[in-house]
């Protein structure tokens, strides 16, 4: 990453001011000039210095009237052209670098502020001729050779670079040097690859503008601070911390400098702060739009997110202003080739490499977006064709073993990146921990379950989770085939991650990963059950499932599915495969829909990278539920066929639906408001925004009862409170009778704890017609707290029937079974909580309660179903398997009881508790153990297996004498062996 050297001299303009002026030219000789007073230069001095922290407009403003004053001065054309430069004006720069250099040709900042204008206009053999003369007048001058070498590097002449930079430094002694000359000497090192050395000749220089670290230490000149930061980002030592905070230094100096807010983008991105890098980026841009880096930053993020033409747009942009900018031309590329432009793609990065032959980054950052995107084998390809051209960009290697891993070659993985180690030994978190990780995986335990999957399990965990997962892997997979109508290439790798850490360490390199599973399209990755921090919050199984039912859609599209779509589908195959996996977000649905906040097609992959995730996942899963439900799942197994195509989304809706996607949103919305949420009657919570919306739509219409009504919610919600009066009042004495009204003045006298006037109020609005969820909850729970129970359940059965979908912490269904049981109806509390652990896939205690209630009332068959489905929440639990095995028993499934058994007895302490007993040891709980030998040995003897059946019930009188099944069983072998 070349050092910024327009900005080394910022901070020496003010130097400028106390040398004479240059001689001027004939043509200005025959005029009177203005003679500078000490007025004039303390005034120049304050533009210098506006010019120097930030203050564009005043400073720019200042000193372009300076300039047409003494149209010869060296201190405000100097400033002008390198403000010009820093706010994306480089053709202003160039001229008014040319005219200082004409009325100076010795002088060395005039030729390089001309020289970083050319280049920034994209004019490089230009910028490096007006370098090179400059050289020959200056041979001398370490900060000439410093810049010239730094673009002879960029341009890919690097033994010519290198040999320059080397020859350099034998010029001078480096005590001898200012600061100026210290921090060429830093790029000179650089330029050479000797990083430490350049860190050094910064921090020296650093000395000479602020003074030594310490007490006395000021930081108010940031020109070493710059290459400081650059080699802490290149280097990332403490994990790229310590460039933040000089970076942030910077900042503090000059709140607007241009390249240290780029600097501190990609320091961001590196450190997975996207929020953060897309901040910077955006004011970088605000600032000068046509920033190269900040422009090929942002558009990497665009295209990682899959938001290819935006990428695309932002790249031309920049290349306007400077057609020959490498990274951006990479960037081109690479967003040409995810939009299928391949050919283009392949023509862009041939113009890169005229540029510089050695730019093997070209190659990688195509590579880049489609790691991003998991088509892998066309990345590896990329990152391969990178390496031929540059063996010495580190990068490559990096990336290329992540692309190894993802496709589950985790043993050249590693490889590429030791390889990485010894060419880049600086610190790499990612790296360190991707190796780490990959050296931990060699010691799992690999379960092959026939050609289809792969298992890798943590070794203490895989004696149980062998005997789960692969059969629920087998049953997902024939359903996908039959579904999607092919069988992916095999096998499939699942990788089950018992701690949180190490899953986002193999899945993004970094810990902090929100998700419980994520699919590579060959590799899975995932969290085990007693993964800390989730255990009991997720389903395995549903996890399982979502994620190889991307394998089916990744593959049929040749990995060129949008996210929108192969989340929704797997979203979609959830609800398919179980009613408890429904995903409870009606609530959220039903205010997104009338807040007019529903994502379209078009938003839908942003909505995945942002604050509300879930709903992206839950509302894609919906739209392929619309999809298939009014066009046939055929439909969508075309589109996945027609992205394989390389089509675009707008052709393909085109082409199999007839329209546009704008008109089936349109079609969604409607589907949505009519027929998925018709039935729940419940104000909505109106965010700010359609408050807004709804008081503007009352101006126009000022005696519409309705939208005064939503208008009087919409300020409720949002706690206006006295615009809710306002609204409440004017549609009162427009319609003294209607509902909702009557219903919002009850819930306003409940938040001022006027309970009696909220009862009449909320009573009068659900006579009135107004059936409203939050008033009958509330009247319930007012006759529960007056102890008028029947009139309590009524109204709490009352509001389930207006929200049967919603199970937050507020619902009937927490509230209803202790008033059902009060009145000794427990069939009626029991199927209840039966339906409320429906809607709560990770309601382990519930199901629990149920499962034991109907093994208690004989029906084992319902019970089985309830132990299952706790096994795939929690499968190290052993009871569970315990009491599975007895309801199997008790249904004849001998075999499967047997298992449920092994299963239990299989279960570690240590595995069921997560805690350590005293000693360091989890106490064995013989007594469960004894249990589960009883059990064993009872069926066992049920398939006439005596022999073993008595080594069972030795086994459970060794762990309780007493027994009570046990000692029966003991008399029953003695009396057959009579």
């Amino acid at each position: 990453m070349r050092f910024p050297f327009p900005l080394l001299f910022l901070g020496l303009l003010v130097v400028a001011l106390s040398m004479p002026a240059p001689p001027a030219l004939p043509a200005f000789q025959e005029q009177d000039q203005p003679v500078e007073t000490d007025d004039d230069r303390a005034f120049l001095e304050s533009a210098v210095s506006a010019a120097y922290k930030g203050r564009y407009l005043k400073a720019r403003q200042d000193l372009n009237d300076y300039v047409l004053d003494f149209p010869e001065s060296a201190g405000a054309l100097e400033g002008l052209a390198r403000l010009e430069l820093m706010y994306g004006k480089p053709e202003e720069a160039e001229a008014l670098a040319s005219r200082w250099l004409a009325l100076d040709p010795a002088g060395e900042a005039a030729a390089i502020v001309l020289a970083d204008a050319l280049e920034a206009r994209g004019e490089i053999d230009r910028a490096e001729h007006v370098l090179k003369k400059a050289v020959v007048r200056s041979e001398k001058s370490l900060v000439l050779r410093a810049c010239l070498a730094d673009l002879l590097l960029q341009r890919g002449k690097r033994k010519e670079a290198r040999t320059l930079a080397g020859e350099s430094l034998e010029l001078k002694s480096f005590r001898t040097l200012d600061g100026g000359g210290k921090l060429a000497v830093g790029q000179l090192h650089f330029v050479l690859g000797e990083l430490e050395s350049a860190a050094r000749a910064a921090v020296y220089a650093d000395e000479e503008f602020n003074g030594k670290v310490g007490p006395n230490y000021r930081r108010e000149r940031y020109e070493a601070l710059l290459l400081l930061a650059e080699l802490n980002r290149i280097t990332r030592l403490a994990s790229g911390n310590r460039a933040l905070a000089l970076y942030n230094d910077i900042l503090k100096i000059n709140p607007n400098h241009t390249d240290a807010l780029a600097g501190r983008a990609a320091t961001r991105l590196y450190g997975n702060n996207m929020t953060g890098a897309i901040e910077d980026c955006d004011k970088t841009l605000t600032l000068n739009p046509a920033h190269a880096g900040a422009l090929d930053l942002k558009a990497r993020i665009l295209i990682n997110a899959g938001q290819f033409r935006e990428a695309l747009g932002l790249v031309k942009r920049g290349l306007e202003a400077n057609p020959s900018s490498r990274r951006l031309l990479a960037r081109k590329a690479a967003a040409l080739y995810m939009l299928g432009s391949r050919r283009e793609s392949s023509r862009t990065v041939e113009e890169a490499l005229a540029l510089d032959p050695l730019f093997g980054e070209a190659y990688a950052a195509v590579g880049e977006g489609l790691l991003f995107h998991h088509r892998l084998s066309e990345a590896r390809e990329k990152f391969e064709a990178c390496l031929r051209v540059d063996p010495d960009f580190s990068e490559a290697y990096v990336l290329l073993g992540r692309t190894l891993a993802n496709l589950g070659l985790e043993e050249e993985a590693r490889g590429m990146l030791e390889e990485s180690v010894r060419r880049d030994p600086f610190e790499y978190p990612w790296r360190y921990n991707m190796l780490r990780i990959l050296n931990d995986l060699t010691e799992w335990k690999r379960v092959r379950k026939g050609e289809n999957v792969l298992f890798a399990f943590d070794i203490e965990e895989s004696e149980v989770l062998k005997r789960c997962m692969p059969d629920c892997f087998d049953r997902s997979w024939d359903e996908f085939v039959e579904k999607f109508g092919f069988s992916p290439s095999r096998p499939i790798l699942v990788e089950i991650f018992p701690d949180h850490d190490d899953f986002a360490v193999r899945t993004i390199g970094f810990t902090g990963l929100g998700a419980l599973g994520v699919c590579f399209g060959k590799v899975i990755t995932m969290l085990s059950p007693r993964a800390g921090g989730v255990r009991g919050q997720f389903v395995w199984a549903r996890t399982l499932h979502h994620e190889l039912a991307h394998v089916f859609s990744l593959e049929l599209s040749n990995y060129r599915v949008p996210r929108w779509l192969t989340e929704g589908i797997s979203v979609h195959e959830e609800f398919c495969n179980r009613e408890g996996w429904e995903r409870d977000m009606q609530f959220e649905l039903f205010n997104a829909y009338h807040n007019n906040d529903l994502f379209t097609i078009g938003r839908f992959n942003v909505a995945f990278q942002g604050p509300r995730v879930l709903m992206a996942y839950y509302q894609s899963g919906l739209l392929v539920k619309y999809i298939k439900d009014n066009y046939g799942w055929e439909s969508v197994i075309a589109m996945l066929q027609a992205y394989a195509e390389e089509k675009g989304t707008e052709a393909i809706i085109g082409e199999i639906f007839g329209k546009s996607s704008s008109d089936l949103d349109a079609e969604f919305r409607d589907w949505v408001g009519g027929s998925y949420l018709a039935g729940i009657r419940m104000h909505p919570f109106y965010n700010a925004q359609q408050r807004r919306r709804l008081s503007d739509r009352v101006r126009k219409s000022p005696g519409d009862a309705g939208l005064l009504a939503k208008a009087a919610w919409a300020s409720f919600r949002q706690n206006k409170s006295v615009d809710a009066r306002y609204y409440l009042d004017r549609l009162m004495k427009i319609d003294p009778d209607n509902a909702s009204g009557l219903i919002l003045t009850g819930e306003i006298a409940l938040t001022r704890n006027a309970v009696d006037r909220a009862a009449v109020f909320l009573q009068k609005g659900i006579e009135k017609g107004g059936g409203d969820y939050h008033a009958h909850l509330h009247l319930g729970l007012m006759e529960q707290n007056n102890g008028r129970l029947d009139n309590a359940i009524h109204h709490l059965e009352s509001a389930l029937d207006c929200f049967p979908g919603h199970v937050g912490p507020d619902s009937p269904y927490h509230l209803l079974p202790a008033l059902y049981l009060s009145r000794g109806e427990t069939e009626k509390a029991m199927a209840l909580v039966e339906k409320k652990a429906k809607y709560i896939e990770t309601d382990l205690p519930d199901r629990l309660e149920i499962a034991r209630y109907h093994m208690d009332a004989g029906h084992h068959g319902d019970a089985v179903e309830i132990f299952e489905e706790v096994v795939e929440i929690d499968p190290f639990i052993r009871t569970v398997h315990l009491d599975l095995g007895r309801s199997l028993h008790a249904l004849g499934r001998l075999e499967e009881a047997l298992a449920a058994l092994d299963t239990a007895r299989l279960v570690k302490p240590a595995m069921e508790k997560q805690g350590l007993g005293e000693g360091g040891q989890d106490q064995e709980d013989y007594w469960i153990l004894a249990d589960v030998h009883a059990e064993k040995a009872s069926v066992l003897l049920d398939l006439d297996r005596v022999d073993e059946a008595g080594s069972e019930v030795k086994k459970a009188l060794s762990c309780n004498p007493d027994h009570v099944q046990a000692l029966s069983l003991q008399e029953r072998l003695k009396n057959r062996a009579r």
